[in-house]
């Protein structure tokens, strides 16, 4: 009859391995599943919270544009308006942009940098 009580640190080593293995499998899988529901959840949780929120979707009683009446901002080969009309600081650094209206709102625009791993031959 052969050592039973003999532990083959070989197994041992394998089935933890595959244990462990599995556990993060799992863990990674629950995450997933996790970050791809919680914009609903929220959004169920903010529905129940305010029963104004549950009568969207409805079909808006205006649907024509509205006009911007503001400022036309240019920066790095892009065009667009904003809603207000005066900017109270701007700072142009290099590749970058910083617009401030009021304090603490800010618009920051950056040019986009082209790796050296994107270039085309």
């Amino acid at each position: 009859m052969k050592d039973w009580w003999r532990v083959s640190w070989r197994r041992v080593g394998i089935a933890l391995l595959v244990v462990f293995a599995a556990l993060w499998l799992a863990a990674w899988i629950g995450e997933a599943v996790v970050r791809q529901t919680e914009p609903w959840q929220i959004a169920r949780d903010l529905g129940r919270d305010d029963p104004r929120l549950s009568l969207l979707p409805i079909v808006l009683p205006d649907t024509r544009l509205a006009t911007v009446d503001g400022l036309r901002i240019e920066r790095f080969g892009y065009s667009f308006q904003v809603p207000w009309k005066v900017i109270d600081r701007q700072k142009d650094l290099k590749g970058l942009s910083v617009l401030e209206r009021f304090r603490f709102k800010c618009l920051h625009i950056r040019m986009r940098q082209r790796s050296s791993s994107t270039r085309l031959a």
